[in-house]
């Protein structure tokens, strides 16, 4: 079967449209390899000033999605206190409900 020319440009455009979807899909993959690793090695601080970041979110906005008071909030980022089991637990059930993953949970 032969190519008439506009179907010759047509698969052209396809073909390079193909290429740039495929070199966006390859840099999405890194971009998100590189902040699982980042993301994965962060201490809980660490991980309460990521969060707060990711939702522009301040420290009173924080607790009060977190059922917390701010001084709670302030004082895990900034290391003066770890929250107990059950905190740590409604914190990371608040990321993962907003798409912030933490392989690790510690």
């Amino acid at each position: 079967m032969a190519l008439t020319i506009t179907s010759m440009k047509m698969w052209i455009l396809l073909h390079r449209k193909m290429q740039k979807l495929f070199t966006l899909a390859i840099a999405y993959a890194i971009i998100r390899t590189s902040i699982s690793y980042e993301v994965s090695d962060m201490e809980f601080p660490e991980k309460i000033k990521y969060v707060r970041e990711q939702l522009n979110l301040s420290q009173e906005d924080l607790a009060r999605s977190l059922n917390v008071s701010f001084s709670t909030i302030n004082r895990w980022e900034n290391e003066k206190t770890k929250p107990i089991k059950m905190a740590r637990a409604v914190f990371d059930t608040f990321c993962d409900s907003h798409g912030i993953l933490f392989p690790d949970k510690r």
